[in-house]
């Protein structure tokens, strides 16, 4: 019936907007309706006489004259519904799967599932057809789409394209942006085999930059967030936000998974030498087992490292319950080999502080390996000393075991006589310290201890300032009677680059003994530890005697942070001594005592702390220095991937960029094959060259690179390839990813109990192709029929009252 008088169902008019026809002011209607009654009124004025028994009468006639006469005037102005739709035609929906192993994967890991899933994405029939078992994450994600009629819901408005995404192990060129493997799909039943690896970014950076053509309204992703692919730039996140394609994405899996410890990442130095002691730095990612976790108690896991079947080191891991993520630092003793192939394995179960043991339901992410040559010159250190002292003895003694280092050493026994160390010919600094800024940018760090800054040119001086700013070295200042403020620094242009001012009052130096501890960012400093674990680090640093002398320094600089401070004396605590920032491309220390030496002497001989610290504190000043001849690729172990891209960056030998010299690379494969690997210089920076080498043999490769006009500068780098690894990594749902994703783009993410909201949520966006219409309002029969109803009334009345 509504729709009869309406000629538009109820529905049509309450999704359109009223609007006229005529453009006359919508005012001028109101206005006429307004006057119309009262000069309707003062017409049946001559008809008072017939109305005198029933005044009220004339009244009503004069309404219904009235609304008659309204409703003849809103005809005229010709009223309409300006309707907006969408046609499925119109607007058409991608709908991208993440087909990677990971989303055929349970979220409780368990050994069986892991087993059928693999067997899967090793089939040899790869058509599609595939069905994921219905508790995978995919299977869960196919059965929301089916069970809420979101299918049918969001085909009645839009045009949907179904297509799949991952990648295989023989795929080519998979880190690249452009290796779109995404495939279309007829339905949600049609997928192929699992794939071994998800480059997500990249395909849905194609698919978005084809919407224009494909689904203007937006894409729907159905994802874990798993990305193991080459990570984007910023400028990627900006160009996905700028195409205006809202990413609807519909989050897969779960975020924790109980009971399972991965090992994400090995952290190795770059250069190592056979012998010496390394810092191995694991990042792991874990959530306690149910039981643990609900009693708060924290567990531990054991980490162990092998060269070949040689076991190197056995070491306990806490996990402490209230966190997620964990980054643990072993020293690892290195073999007497020119080769490290070394495996990093976790613990196949999960031991408590109690005894109770719970086994890791996921051991396919407890690996890792590394392939890192043991050879290359060891870093050198040059120390300048103005005076014999005890700290000047017991540093060489302490580092005299370490193999990675050479130190260098001028000692001033005399005002014109200067006592050499460690120098690897006759000629080398027979002038006393280095001249040249070639000279000084040979060595990797430099130490300055008690030794006036007028003693040194001021060529010199500016050489120490651009070793650290230029050159990218690392300078120590130790304290004393000549040293710091006392020795004139702070006016010198070497106090720019010290974190610290040294513009206090003078002497700063005194013979005051003082106690020394770590501060909060010393305690998280990796190579400031002196024991296995935290505990036992803090007893070590708290049995430790004071040291022999303390010098104050000025205000610390914003960028500077302190890592060691004083705990108390008779005239003040809580000073700093040793602290640090970054200057240019290098860093700066100070260490404002020159008394560690009063560790050793006041400890037992056995007691290895003082060597430690500076074992530690040396390792870190070589630690990042730059070569003339740098030598890196975006990993160390490709997973699945058989593209990888080399960097080389070459210095001349003031270290400014080398654009003249062209590296020459050899690539040495698993298979014993070399070869030559053409380079293309980096537009964008100076030089820096780069090439993609193609790695599609799974096993270590070396690559061996060196200065034509200078063979003897010289780089190796080695790195693994492995196949069907990249979707063991990473299978906690990326939540991170998914919103940053969603919030990019103008989209959503949905969990799969909301996934009915995904059809209005779409229909609402900003996206979509709206065709507007207008339908005629001014013929509907309510107006027609209220018409003649009041005009019937109107003379039934007068009928009635014989007044016609």
């Amino acid at each position: 019936m509504f729709e009869f008088l309406f000629n538009h169902s109820l529905d049509v008019f309450q999704q359109a907007s009223w609007l006229f026809a005529r453009d006359w002011s919508v005012w001028l209607l109101l206005i006429a309706i307004a006057v119309a009654l009262p000069v309707i009124i003062f017409s049946l004025r001559s008809q008072r006489k017939k109305f005198k028994d029933a005044p009220g009468l004339l009244l009503v006639v004069a309404f219904f004259q009235w609304v008659a006469l309204s409703t003849v005037l809103v005809m005229l102005w010709q009223p309409i519904l300006e309707v907006s739709s969408t046609a499925p035609e119109d607007n058409a929906i991608s709908v991208l799967i993440d087909n990677s192993t990971s989303m055929w994967s349970l979220d409780d890991g368990t050994a069986e599932d892991e087993a059928s899933v693999e067997a899967s994405a090793t089939a040899s029939d790869s058509a599609t057809g595939q069905i994921p078992p219905p508790e995978s994450r995919l299977g869960r994600a196919i059965q929301a789409f089916s069970s809420d009629g979101v299918i049918e819901a969001l085909q009645e408005k839009f045009t949907l394209r179904f297509s799949q995404f991952a990648q295989s192990g023989d795929a080519t060129q998979i880190g690249s942006d452009t290796s779109g493997t995404a495939t279309a799909i007829e339905s949600l039943q049609d997928l192929s085999a699992p794939g071994t690896r998800t480059a997500l970014l990249q395909e849905l950076g194609k698919e978005m930059r084809s919407a224009g053509e494909r689904s203007p309204a937006g894409i729907v992703l159905v994802t874990d967030g798993g990305h193991n692919a080459r990570s984007v730039d910023s400028e990627w996140w900006q160009s996905v936000s700028a195409l205006n394609v809202p990413v609807y994405v519909v989050a897969a899996g779960q975020n924790s998974l109980p009971g399972d410890v991965e090992l994400a990442d090995v952290d190795i130095p770059g250069e190592l030498i056979p012998g010496s002691s390394v810092p191995v730095r694991l990042s792991l990612i874990y959530d306690l087992p149910t039981e643990i976790a609900n009693t708060g108690a924290s567990a531990q896991t054991v980490v162990r490292m092998f060269s070949g079947d040689d076991l190197l080191l056995v070491e306990d891991v806490q996990l402490p319950a209230d966190r997620k993520r964990l980054t643990h630092t072993s020293w690892l003793d290195l073999p007497e080999e020119s080769l490290l192939e070394l495996r990093v394995e976790l613990s196949d179960s999960i031991t408590t502080s109690d005894g109770q043991r719970f086994n890791d339901r996921r051991m396919a992410n407890n690996t890792r390996h590394r392939v890192l040559p043991l050879a290359g010159q060891p870093r050198r250190v040059l120390y300048i000393e103005g005076e014999p002292r005890w700290e000047f003895k017991f540093m060489r003694r302490a580092i005299s075991s370490f193999n990675g280092l050479e130190l260098v050493s001028l000692l001033r026994t005399s005002p014109n006589k200067l006592y050499r160390q460690g120098v690897k010919d006759a000629a080398e600094l027979q002038d006393g310290f280095p001249v040249s800024r070639e000279a000084l940018f040979a060595y990797d760090a430099l130490i300055i201890g008690s030794l006036e800054a007028a003693y040194l040119s001021p060529e010199q001086q500016r050489n120490i300032q651009d070793f650290v700013r230029v050159r990218g070295g690392t300078l120590l200042m130790l304290a004393g009677k000549n040293g710091l403020a006392d020795g004139g620094w702070g006016r010198s242009p070497v106090a720019q680059a010290l974190p610290a001012g040294l513009d206090g009052a003078l002497p700063s130096f005194s013979r005051e003994r003082m106690f020394v501890a770590p501060t909060l960012l010393g305690k998280q400093t990796e190579w400031l530890t002196l024991a296995a674990s935290n505990t036992d680090d803090a007893q070590a640093w708290d049995g430790l005697p004071e040291v022999a002398d303390f010098q104050r320094l000025g205000d610390i600089k914003p960028g500077a942070s302190v890592l060691l401070q004083t705990t108390g004396s008779t005239s003040q605590s809580s000073q700093p001594v040793l602290l640090w920032q970054r200057y240019g491309r290098g860093k700066s220390y100070v260490l404002a005592t020159s008394g560690t030496w009063r560790w050793q002497m006041g400890l037992p001989a056995a007691d290895q702390r003082h060597e430690a610290f500076w074992q530690g504190f040396m390792g870190e000043l070589v630690t990042g220095v730059q070569s003339r001849l740098s030598v890196s690729t975006d990993q160390f172990e490709y997973l699945d991937s058989s593209s990888a891209k080399l960097t080389v960056d070459t210095r001349n030998a003031e270290f400014q960029p080398d654009s003249q010299q062209t590296p020459q690379v050899t690539i040495f494969k698993p298979d014993g094959s070399e070869t030559t690997v053409a380079m293309q210089a980096d537009r964008a920076i100076a030089g820096r060259a780069v090439a993609d080498l193609d790695v599609q043999d799974v096993g270590a490769y070396r690559l061996e690179v060196s200065l034509g006009s200078q063979p003897d500068i010289n780089a190796t780098r080695w790195f693994m390839r492995e196949n069907n690894r990249a979707e063991d990594f990473g299978v906690r749902r990326n939540d991170a990813l998914l919103q940053r994703l969603a919030a990019s783009t103008g989209g959503a993410v949905l969990e799969l109990d909301e996934l009915s909201q995904l059809p209005q949520l779409m229909s609402a966006g900003g996206s979509l192709l709206v065709r507007h219409s207008e339908l005629p309002l001014w013929n509907m029969p309510i107006f027609f029929l209220l018409i003649f109803v009041c005009k019937l009334v109107e003379w039934l009345l007068r009928w009635r009252a014989g007044r016609i």
